[in-house]
């Protein structure tokens, strides 16, 4: 499943890509987990970024799975995770 952001005068602004992955080792349950969620730097704010959220959540809803979505990079984790953490409630970690 795949997301895509557009603005009229702009076009592509942001895209996120969702799969079905395997159970995770701790679980016996399928999950829906992002690929990647990218929002281009000129076009990033608070908005943009829930909608897409939002888009996964309701992806995940329909094949009835939970969604776990991920910060796997160093420039603003912080930032990215507090967005996050507003949208979802936190599951762990990585370090």
């Amino acid at each position: 499943m795949t997301f895509v952001a557009t603005k009229p005068d702009r076009g592509v602004v942001g895209c996120c890509a969702l799969y079905v992955s395997d159970a995770l080792w701790y679980s016996d349950t399928k999950c829906v987990s992002d690929l990647f969620f990218y929002v281009h730097p000129k076009s990033r704010n608070y908005r943009l970024s829930k909608k897409m959220v939002d888009a996964a959540k309701n992806a995940a809803d329909v094949v009835d799975m939970p969604l776990i979505l991920g910060v796997m990079v160093k420039k603003d984790a912080t930032r990215k995770l507090k967005f996050f953490e507003k949208q979802m409630t936190p599951v762990g970690g990585h370090f």
